[in-house]
C-alpha cells in the first residue's frame, strides 16, 4: 500500500530528478538569429577547449556584473560547473544559489521568517528532542533484500543535488547554545537551538543541541508577501558537483594539471587528496591519518561516502587514460571534460537504472516516467529543487544506517564512523564489503542509536554529538515546511482527523504522535511522513 510519504517523495524526486539527469541541447532550445545563419563548425580533434568561465557570485542567486543572468554561450560543448545555463531559455533554473522553490506556501509562525513554533491550539509545538525520544527510539528492523549500498548510493547523490548553507560567525562555525536567549529570539538571529528535556536517556548532563539556522535567499525574508526562502548551494542537476565541484576554481583544486592526462589528483595511495581543513576527526597519535578533500566538504562524514568519492575520481582516471590513449592529440582541458562527462553519466545512469528502481519500485518508475525511456528534454520544466525535497522527504535514508558495520574482524558502531577516515585509509575493501554485503535498516520511523543520539559525536564521554531527527524536525520548521496533514491534502488524501484515523500509522506509533502531538495537525512533515510501509515491496 503506497502512503502519502511515498507520494511526497515520488513527486519530488520526480521534479528533482527527471530533468536534472539531462543536459539542455542547443539544436532543441531556440538560436538567436545569428546563431541560425552563422552554426559553429564541429570541433576538430586538436581543438584545445578552453576553460569555462564562472558564474559564481557571492550572490545566493549568480547573475553577472551587471546583476543580470549569465549569458550562455550555446557554443560551449559541456556543462557549466554551477549549473548555469543548463536551459539556455532559462539559465538560472537549477544553478548554485537558486532559492528552493515551494510547492506549498511556507507556515512561519510571524508569517515572514521565524520558525514554525506554535501547535493549532496557540500552545508551543512540542520539542523536537522530546519527539524524537518518544516516537522515533531505536528499534532495529533488517531487510533480507537490501544492501548498505542503497542508503549509501542516495547519500552520494544527495550531495551532489542538495546543500544548505547555514549562518557562520565571520566565517567560523556559530555554537548556538551560547549565545544569549536575547539574540537568539531576534527574527535575524542565525540560532535555532534545540534545548534537551529534563531527564533525557542519553544526553542526561546536556541543555541544548547546537542548531543554526540556514542562510536566508538574498532578499527574502522582509514581509508576509515576500517571506523567508532558503537556497541550494549546489545545482539541481545530477553532473557530478560533488565530485568536481561547483566551479572552475574548485575543480581546479582537485586536478593534477600536470600531468597533461586531464587526471584528478590522488594521494600516494591512491585515495583522495589530502586537505589541511577541519573535515573530520583525526587521531593525533597517528599521522598517517588525514581529512580527504573532494568536491563536496561532507566527503568525510561516513566512511561509505568517502569511498563511493573514492572511486568515482578513481574512475574518472580511468576513462581520461583511455581517452588519452585513444586520442593522443587531445588536450588536458578535452581529456578532463569528455572524462567528467562520461563519469557524469555513469551516475545518471546507476541513479535511473539501479538505485531509483529498488527504492520506488518499476511501478513508481513507470507512473512518474523516471525510466530510460524518457529521455526527451523538456525546456519547460524547472528543475529546482522543492524545499520539501532538501528539509524532509529526501531525508528518509537517515533511518536505514545500520548500527554497526564490520570491519575486517571489528564490529564498529556507526557512532564511532562518522568522520573518521581511519577507516577508510585502513580498511578500504572491508568498506566496500559491509556496503554490498550488509544488510540495510528498512526505511522506516526508527533510527538507531548512532543516528539518533551519536551522529558526529567527538567525545564519547562528553556525549557532545547530535540526533539527526532532531535536527530534521528542527530545520522543518525553521524552513517553514507545513505540517503532515497539509501534506497530506497537497498529495490529493484526505487530512486524517485523528490518529487512529485510515491507515497512516501503525497502533503504536498512533499512540506515540497522541502521546506527543496535541492534534494531528500539529505533526511534523518530517515525523509524521517517515516512510511507513513499503510501496511493492520496496525497502
Amino acid at each position: 500500500m503506497k502512503t502519502f510519504a511515498i507520494q511526497v517523495l515520488l513527486l519530488t524526486l520526480f521534479i528533482a530528478l527527471s530533468e536534472g539527469a539531462r543536459r539542455s541541447p542547443c539544436a532543441r532550445l531556440p538560436r538567436s538569429p545569428r546563431e541560425r545563419r552563422y552554426p559553429q563548425q564541429p570541433p576538430t580533434e586538436e581543438d584545445d577547449y578552453p576553460q569555462q568561465p564562472s558564474t559564481e557570485g557571492s550572490n545566493p542567486q549568480p547573475t553577472n556584473s551587471n546583476g543580470q543572468a549569465p549569458v550562455c554561450d550555446c557554443t560551449q560543448p559541456y556543462r557549466t560547473f554551477d549549473g548555469s545555463c543548463n536551459n539556455l531559455n532559462n539559465p538560472l533554473w537549477g544553478a548554485v544559489g537558486a532559492p528552493y522553490s515551494r510547492a506549498l506556501p511556507p507556515v512561519y509562525s510571524d508569517g515572514i521568517g521565524t520558525p514554525r513554533s506554535l501547535a493549532t491550539s496557540g500552545s508551543t509545538l512540542p520539542n523536537p528532542r522530546a519527539i524524537s525520544n518518544h516516537v522515533h527510539f531505536e528499534l532495529s528492523f533488517l531487510s533480507d533484500t537490501h544492501t548498505v549500498m542503497v542508503m549509501q548510493w542516495g547519500q552520494f547523490i544527495d550531495h551532489d543535488i542538495a546543500g544548505t548553507p547555514v549562518n557562520t560567525d565571520n566565517g567560523g562555525d556559530i555554537d548556538c547554545c551560547t549565545w544569549p536567549d536575547s539574540v537568539q529570539s531576534n527574527i535575524d538571529s542565525p540560532c535555532n537551538p534545540i534545548y534537551i528535556p529534563n531527564g533525557d536517556p542519553y544526553y542526561y548532563n546536556g541543555t541544548c543541541m547546537n542548531s543554526v539556522r540556514s542562510v536566508a535567499a538574498s532578499g527574502t525574508g522582509t514581509s508576509t508577501t515576500n517571506p523567508r526562502e532558503q537556497y541550494n548551494e549546489l545545482t539541481a542537476f545530477i553532473d557530478g558537483s560533488q565530485i568536481y565541484g561547483v566551479s572552475p576554481e574548485e575543480a581546479d583544486e582537485l586536478r593534477d594539471k600536470t600531468s597533461g592526462a586531464g587526471l584528478m589528483l590522488v594521494s600516494n595511495e591512491n585515495l583522495l587528496p589530502k586537505t589541511d581543513e577541519d573535515l573530520c576527526f583525526l587521531n593525533t597519535s597517528d599521522p598517517s591519518n588525514y581529512c580527504f578533500k573532494a568536491g563536496d566538504d561532507r566527503v568525510n562524514r561516513f566512511p561509505g561516502l568517502s569511498l563511493l568519492h573514492t572511486l568515482f575520481v578513481r574512475e574518472h582516471n580511468r576513462v581520461a587514460g583511455i581517452l588519452k590513449t585513444v586520442h593522443p592529440l587531445w588536450n588536458d582541458e578535452r581529456l578532463f571534460q569528455e572524462a567528467r562527462k562520461i563519469v557524469t553519466a555513469e551516475t545518471q545512469v546507476i541513479t535511473f537504472g539501479e538505485w531509483l528502481p529498488e527504492v520506488l519500485g518499476q511501478d513508481g518508475i513507470s507512473i512518474y516516467g523516471l525510466g530510460f525511456d524518457n529521455y526527451k528534454y523538456n525546456d519547460t520544466l524547472d528543475p529546482t529543487l522543492t524545499n520539501v525535497f532538501a528539509a524532509a522527504a529526501f531525508r528518509f535514508g537517515h533511518s536505514m544506517v545500520p548500527e554497526t558495520l564490520t570491519m575486517g574482524s571489528e564490529v564498529v558502531e556507526s557512532g564511532d564512523l562518522f568522520k573518521r577516515t581511519k577507516y577508510l585509509i585502513n580498511n578500504l575493501n572491508d568498506i566496500v564489503s559491509s556496503l554490498v554485503e550488509a544488510p540495510i535498516e528498512i526505511a522506516d520511523a526508527w533510527y538507531v542509536d548512532g543516528m539518533r543520539n551519536r551522529m558526529f559525536e567527538r567525545d564519547l564521554a562528553a556525549k557532545d554529538g547530535f540526533d539527526i531527527v532532531s535536527l530534521s524536525i528542527q530545520r522543518g520548521r525553521e524552513h517553514g515546511i507545513p505540517s503532515y496533514n497539509e501534506w497530506r491534502e497537497y498529495c490529493g488524501f484526505n487530512k486524517i482527523t485523528s490518529f487512529t484515523n485510515g491507515s497512516d500509522f501503525g497502533r503504536i506509533e498512533a499512540q506515540d504522535l497522541a502521546d506527543i502531538y496535541e492534534s494531528v495537525d500539529d505533526i511534523d512533515m518530517y515525523s509524521g511522513g517517515s516512510p511507513r510501509c513499503s510501496i511493492h515491496q520496496q525497502l
